[in-house]
Formats: structure tokens, C-alpha cells, sequence
């Protein structure tokens, strides 16, 4: 039996089905990257915002074609948007053969193997976590799932409704789990959850202990970890962070809004004065960090002066890239049914006043890693002939030309220019 995934969403998303890939294959069956050969198809979801439901169903309508050519093709649709869905997608999507949750990978299994159809779980009992993977594209490099769920209540998100109450794992397995993958010749981990920062307060530890000992693993080169929560960015573990020197220096910290009108609504649960002082601790303990963040334009009730904060916010921060958005209204949501919903006019007009600002402190924020000297993990080949993609502790991407293939390898290179977003280096030594 032949099976093949297909996954939207964030980087939780792509490693769920890494991790279901592997249970798939160790019960018996064998993966294909051809849709139109697969027995099963699996469409692991995102439900953070409408655009991302609307490409499924798309996909659901084309593969709805390919199951009248092929009668006994059998589709799982699995993820947030099914968790979200449930019932319902079953009777959007009749030839769908069963809807499993963030929960159920298991019992998709089993519906897979038994042939069951028309099946539906969702069910939100104690989260099982599976042992984590490489990374089937870059097999150097792997994503550990730390701990699963959140606990907060952020207006406009459909998170805890599709991922449930914060599970971490425990520390024994995770550790393990990274030891057996550097076995297996991976040199880079990314520690996932929907809040990092939260790990271990359910199980009597903590997330800077957790960092502690992954440090310690031999063999293993760089540490990664996705998404901070910035009331949970405390002092203290920015403090061992600094301590720690297989941790990257780059940090994705979402501040969403300047306006602390605006966080309130959203219920954040920090102020524009406490983000900032926030950032300028970490810069003071690393001035080197890099910094990331995710900005909502457009949410409800927000004014010009609202949007102004947020703009003096990113100006005050300056941020190494940003992720951007208009404000989505999710179904579920508080922030759905607010008042003072924003006009789409309005959202797109101050999105591209952000974005152009963005992209001005993006380009300055590069143009000053010219002349210096990064080591890059190779990753892939790049778009012209000898041309090789690596990326450097602070996440940003260097091309660099050799004749060698150099992929999965650690090389030092000089930075010659900018050429876009993405630096030209040459190596000096691999």
C-alpha cells in the first residue's frame, strides 16, 4: 500500500507528518511523492486562517476528480482544520474517507489499515507524543516536539481549540530522542510547541533546564526553538540562553500589535513597554541576536493612532524581518465577533505602509552583515549552477558558489554583498 502527504501550515505541521511518515512506513506501508500512484492520501491542515481552509478545500475538489479515476483511492484530511471541522468536513468533502484530529494520528492508522471509511475522531484525551524524526528534506537537521497545546487565550487564535491544554514531554524522552537522532548524523535540532517557553511547568521543570541539557548532547552543533510566547521570555532564561553556546542567536518573539489598547483586546498580556524592554535585555546579554517577530494589522477596532504604535514600535525595535498579516477573522473566536470591524480597504492600505517600512529596516539590517564572517549550515543547492543555500546561526540564508557539493556541511564564509534579501558570501574555508 502505497501512501503520500501533503501538509499546510506551520513548522508543528511539518514535522506531525515527518512523524507520521515514520509511523506509516514502520507498520508496513511505502511512501510516495506522486499523489496519482498513492493508495491513501493524507492532508495534514492549518486552520490559522481562512486562506489556508480555502487551498484544502481546492485541494479536495481536484482529488475529489482523482477518485473517480481511482475508486479505491482512500483520503484522510488530519491536522487543525480537521480538528476544527470535525463532522462537518465529512459532509462537505463526502469522498473523503475520514477526518482525525491533532490527537488521532494513531487511530488514522488503524482506519487506514483496517479500511474503515467514513470515520471521525477528534477526541482530545491525553496527547501522544511520537518519536521524532529527521527532517525527510534536510536529513542533517530534525524537529522535536517539546511540548503541545497553549494555554493562553489570545482573542484571534484558533490554537488552543485545535491543539488543546499545554502537554510537555518528558525531559528523559526528549533527550534521548536528540541523542538517537545525532546517532543518525543530524547536527541541528529545532525544539517545536506552540509556546516553548511554557515547557515543563506541568511536569515540575522547566524550559531553561530543558535547554541546559540539550546543550550538553556531543555531536550535536546548533539548537534551535520555535514559537516564544513573550510573556513567558523571562529574564532569567534569556540570561541562560547567553550562557549556552550551541544555542542560535535568533528569537521569533510575536508582539502582534504597539498599541497596548490593541494587546489588551487581544489579550496578550504585556505592553508595548514591557516588549521592548523585553528586546533591548536580550541585546544587552547578545548585541548580535536576531530578531523576529509576527505583526496583525487591522484588528478589530483598531485605529490610525493604534496602527501608529505599532509602526513606532517596529521602528523602535527594528526588527530583522518580520511576518505580516491582516487581521483574519477565525470562526471560534472571540475577536470574530467583535465590534468595529476593520474595512478590507483599510487593513491593505496600512499593511503595505508596514511592509515597506519593514522591508527598509530589513534591507539595512543585512546591508551591515557585508565584510563579516558567518559559518553556514548548507542546506540546499541554490538557483544558478554551483550555487549552494546555507544558513547562518542568526537564520538568515548566504548563497555561496562551489564546485563541491557541500550540502549538510558546516563552511565559513565572507559576505561580499546583498542581492535582494538573501547575502553573497565566498567561502574561506570548508
Amino acid at each position: 500500500m502505497k501512501f503520500f502527504i501533503e501538509t499546510y501550515g506551520c513548522q508543528m505541521n511539518m514535522s506531525d507528518s515527518f512523524e507520521l511518515r515514520t509511523l506509516l512506513q514502520s507498520s508496513g506501508l511505502n511512501y510516495t511523492d506522486n499523489e496519482e500512484d498513492a493508495d491513501v492520501i493524507i492532508i495534514n491542515t492549518c486552520s490559522v486562517r481562512n486562506t489556508a481552509e480555502e487551498r484544502v478545500f481546492g485541494r479536495l475538489g481536484y482529488l475529489k476528480g482523482l477518485k473517480k479515476k481511482k475508486p479505491n483511492l482512500r483520503i484522510f484530511v488530519t491536522g487543525c482544520m480537521a480538528q476544527n471541522w470535525g463532522e462537518r468536513l465529512l459532509k462537505e468533502a463526502q469522498h473523503i474517507s475520514g477526518v482525525f484530529g491533532t490527537y488521532s494520528r494513531s487511530k488514522m492508522l488503524e482506519a487506514i489499515m483496517s479500511g474503515q471509511n467514513q470515520v471521525v475522531d477528534i477526541r482530545m484525551d491525553r496527547y501522544e507524543f511520537l518519536p521524532s524524526t529527521i527532517d525527510y528534506v534536510y536529513p542533517f537537521k530534525a524537529s522535536v516536539t517539546i511540548i503541545h497545546g497553549c494555554n493562553h487565550a489570545c482573542t484571534y487564535c484558533i490554537v488552543p481549540k485545535t491543539r488543546g491544554r499545554e502537554v510537555s514531554r518528558p525531559m528523559k524522552d526528549i533527550i534521548d530522542d536528540i541523542k538517537r537522532l545525532v546517532d543518525n548524523g543530524v547536527v541541528e535540532v529545532l525544539l517545536l510547541g506552540q509556546n516553548v517557553n511554557s515547557y515543563g511547568r506541568d511536569i515540575g521543570t522547566s524550559f531553561k533546564e530543558l535547554l541546559k541539557e540539550v546543550n550538553k548532547i556531543e555531536g550535536l552543533r546548533r539548537i534551535r526553538f520555535l514559537t516564544s510566547h513573550p510573556v513567558n521570555f523571562r529574564r532569567d532564561l534569556i540570561d541562560t540562553i547567553s550562557e549556552l553556546d550551541k544555542l542560535c542567536r535568533y528569537f521569533h518573539l510575536p508582539v502582534q500589535s504597539g498599541s497596548n489598547r490593541i494587546l489588551k483586546l487581544m489579550k496578550r498580556g504585556y505592553t508595548y513597554e514591557y516588549y521592548v524592554d523585553m528586546i533591548n535585555y536580550i541585546r544587552s546579554r547578545m548585541p548580535d541576536a536576531a530578531i523576529s517577530t509576527d505583526i496583525i494589522v487591522g484588528f478589530p477596532s483598531e485605529t490610525e493612532e493604534d496602527f501608529e504604535m505599532t509602526l513606532k514600535l517596529v521602528e523602535e525595535v527594528r526588527f530583522d524581518f518580520s511576518y505580516m498579516f491582516v487581521f483574519n477573522p477565525r470562526e471560534g473566536t472571540p475577536a470574530a465577533s467583535m465590534p468595529e470591524q476593520v474595512p478590507e480597504e483599510i487593513k491593505t492600505e496600512r499593511i503595505q505602509r508596514l511592509i515597506n517600512l519593514q522591508h527598509s529596516i530589513s534591507r539595512e539590517s543585512n546591508l551591515k552583515d557585508v565584510g563579516k564572517t558567518f559559518e553556514i549550515l548548507v542546506e540546499d543547492v541554490g538557483k544558478y549552477e554551483n550555487q549552494y543555500i546555507g544558513r547562518t546561526t542568526y537564520n538568515k540564508m548566504v548563497a555561496v558558489e562551489s564546485k563541491e557539493n557541500l550540502i549538510g556541511k558546516f563552511v565559513s564564509v565572507r559576505i561580499k554583498e546583498l542581492s535582494g534579501s538573501t547575502l553573497i558570501g565566498e567561502i574561506i574555508n570548508s
